[in-house]
């Protein structure tokens, strides 16, 4: 949860307390799934993202079934001396929820869920939380990183459940809050034969992947009606796709994959 200088154990040691369980994969036979791995991915929301502003206190409900509480995952305390002591224990049923607060795009539709992975989480300092009547502390950039959503997993209850957001009285703080949505999501576990199984789904042929590579090229170019020179045109010819995963570095393996919406030609593995 940081990297480089931004170090949770040398930056956030006041917010020890704060930081996330350490994630263990079980079967409901309790046997290690450590040799086969696990995935997590937003299934969506149990409060689809609504903006802030207007209000100066903001509430967001929302109905959790008791048929929902056994996919909670269990919480279990490192016998051992450890900075960060709780494991949470996840089976393919586990799903955890978490507050995500973000600066949405101008024209950005916060509702639909590609687009809303994709904007950046950030908690402004100017607004404070409650979850069902408990304060939440936000873990900000210049201790972790990065704003990090607020896990709420284990504050869930059976029935209503409210967040409650709070801004400053400050006039310019009422206005940027318009520029903000926050909702509450729901983290699917998921085995990574799984995920295959779900993106071999979706298929892209090599065609239509040429198609819209030549289509890119061509937008590059003058356009006809422009007020640039038309003695001057440059046009890009070549365009370089990457065979090597963005993250590890390696060779994509036999599944490249990237989002429908993504609008890069590159691919993760």
């Amino acid at each position: 949860e940081g990297k480089g200088p931004f170090v949770p154990e040398l930056r956030a040691m006041h917010q020890a307390l704060l930081a996330s369980p350490t994630l263990r994969a079980t079967t409901s036979s309790e046997e290690s799934l450590s040799n086969i791995g696990f995935c997590l991915f937003v299934e969506g929301f149990l409060t689809i993202p609504l903006r802030l502003g207007g209000d100066v206190i903001f509430d967001a409900d929302f109905h959790f079934p008791h048929s929902e509480l056994v996919n909670i995952p269990k919480i279990t305390c490192n016998d051992q001396a450890s900075l960060f002591p709780l494991f949470r224990h996840l089976t393919t049923d586990s799903k955890q929820y978490r507050i995500r607060c973000a600066r949405l795009r101008e024209g950005a539709n916060a509702s639909d869920l590609s687009e809303w992975a994709t904007c950046e989480t950030s908690f402004p300092q100017w607004m404070y939380l409650e979850f069902n009547g408990n304060p939440l502390e936000v873990r900000h950039k210049l201790h972790w990183g990065k704003d990090l959503p607020i896990d709420i997993t284990d504050l869930i209850v059976e029935g209503q459940n409210k967040v409650t957001v709070y801004i400053n009285l400050d006039p310019e703080a009422t206005i940027k809050a318009a520029n903000y949505a926050i909702a509450v999501e729901i983290i699917q576990v998921i085995t990574p034969l799984a995920m295959q199984s779900m993106v071999k789904g979706v298929k892209f042929s090599r065609e239509t992947v040429k198609q819209a590579i030549r289509s890119r090229l061509v937008g590059r170019g003058h356009k006809k009606g422009s007020d640039s020179d038309d003695d001057l045109v440059v046009q890009t010819l070549t365009s370089k796709v990457s065979v090597r995963d963005p993250l590890s570095g390696m060779i994509i393996g036999p599944y490249p994959v990237r989002s429908v919406n993504c609008l890069h030609f590159d691919c993760f593995d």
